[in-house]
């Protein structure tokens, strides 16, 4: 299955249709010259795909024709997909096509890359703030900031991220700082489509996407930085989600399977992962993960099948707590 994909994605992409649009949207010369381009740029990238074969990320089960556009856009937006990292391709499920589809992912190494070619010494970087930390932003955009303990990485004590950034613009040496909010950043994360790589880089995935918030508000004047945002926000966020910074835990998300009148109750508060020990919180985070993506490839027959069994658990546990006086006598107690 996997070798018949592809080389079916091997024809695709070396076919004459897909050389002459890389050309077109790469500018390339229309000439043997260009030609050759955009052959070395389909190599390297069905190299990728070979690679991936095997792995969690193996694009060969995604459609061909969404693996061509992948191409066509990266060369449109002249930001290339190759070991620089500024750009990649991204393998999504889609439930309306049935399939898992191929996305082109622009890096925040991508958008710099787009702005350092406006302002050649452009820097910025982000730096996590947390509960504790003294900082202090002064006028002219100078940061001093002292972090409590440097190797803290507690999301309940994250109180946001402080962006610094320099260029030079006509002469004029121009330094800012900025800071973004723990709210956006969850914000952010709630409607990106890359539920898989937020949930497992949290903190850095948090430190790219402040970085990318402050060059789409500052730099966003620039050519092709305006597209490549607009391609972002149409492609990899659901613009319209109904955002929710608040974690569903594991009984939310069976309640909102079944009935609002029968839900789940509990009367203590669940378990955060987070005060759970290493190797405890690294096996219950893995398992919600691995629900999620479970969860995602459900079809309708099989969905309704566990809302009917939500609902056989819900009405056993109803029974079996009325038939309970709930006396702390009647309990197993483990000194």
């Amino acid at each position: 299955m996997k070798k018949n994909s592809l080389s079916v994605i091997q024809s695709t992409l070396k076919s004459d249709d897909t050389m002459s649009d890389l050309i077109l949207a790469g500018s390339l010369d229309t000439s043997a010259k260009g030609k050759n381009e955009a052959k070395k740029y389909v190599a390297s990238i069905l190299g990728e795909i070979e690679r991936s074969v095997g792995t969690k990320f193996d694009l060969t089960e995604c459609s061909p024709d969404s693996i061509r556009q992948t191409l066509i856009d990266s060369m449109r937006f002249k930001i290339p997909i190759d070991g620089r990292k500024m750009a990649y391709i991204e393998s999504r499920w889609n439930k309306e096509k049935g399939c898992s589809v191929a996305g082109l992912q622009i890096t925040t190494n991508g958008l710099v890359a787009k702005i350092t070619e406006h302002f050649p010494d452009f820097i910025i970087k982000s730096t996590p703030v947390f509960t504790g930390d003294d900082l202090v932003i002064k006028n002219g955009g100078k940061v001093e900031h002292t972090q409590k303990d440097p190797f803290c990485s507690d999301l309940t004590k994250l109180e946001g991220m402080v962006v610094e950034s320099s260029y030079t613009n006509n002469g004029r040496l121009v330094e800012d700082a900025t800071v973004v909010t723990k709210k956006d950043l969850l914000s952010m994360k709630a409607a990106s489509k890359a539920q898989n790589i937020w949930n497992t880089w949290t903190i850095e995935r948090m430190k790219t996407a402040a970085i990318k918030r402050i060059c789409k508000w500052q730099f966003r004047a620039i050519q092709g930085v305006q597209e490549i945002i607009d391609y972002d926000n149409n492609h990899n966020y659901n613009m319209d989600t109904d955002i929710n910074v608040k974690s569903n835990t594991i009984i939310d998300n069976i309640n909102n399977m079944i009935d609002d009148e029968e839900v789940i109750n509990v009367d203590e508060e669940p378990v955060d992962i987070k005060s759970l020990e290493s190797d405890g919180y690294d096996a219950a985070h893995d398992g919600l993960v691995a629900l999620g993506e479970w969860a995602e490839t459900l079809t309708d027959k099989e969905k309704g099948s566990i809302k009917h069994k939500g609902k056989e658990w819900n009405k056993i546990a109803k029974e079996a707590d009325l038939a309970d006086n709930g006396d702390d006598e009647d309990m197993f107690v483990v000194a």
